[in-house]
């Protein structure tokens, strides 16, 4: 597998809209609201970017194709509070 870390327009569009393709044939899906979830990744709409950090990667198998993303947060308030320096993970879709 390799991750690529979204740092481009172009990638962070795949990124929101990658798992349309995963879920097109699922009756029940109904997709995110994409301007809601570009917000959460703008340091200019999200107050958490004041005293955090987010990083998106796409994940790809190893014949190219994308086959995931997921995204990882670090809030610089409260990561260090534990004795194991703690962060999260979330939009995990694979």
């Amino acid at each position: 597998m390799k991750i690529v870390e979204v740092s481009t327009s172009e990638q962070g569009k795949t990124w929101v809209k990658m798992y349309y393709g995963f879920y097109k044939n699922d009756p029940n899906f109904i997709p995110h609201i994409e301007s809601d979830i570009e917000r959460i990744f703008d340091p200019e709409k999200n107050k958490f970017f004041k005293h955090g950090r987010a990083t998106r990667f796409l994940l790809y198998n190893n014949a190219g194709e994308l086959i995931g993303r997921t995204a990882a947060f670090v809030n610089d308030r409260t990561a260090n509070t534990y004795k194991q320096p703690t962060g999260g993970m979330g939009f995990l879709s694979v």
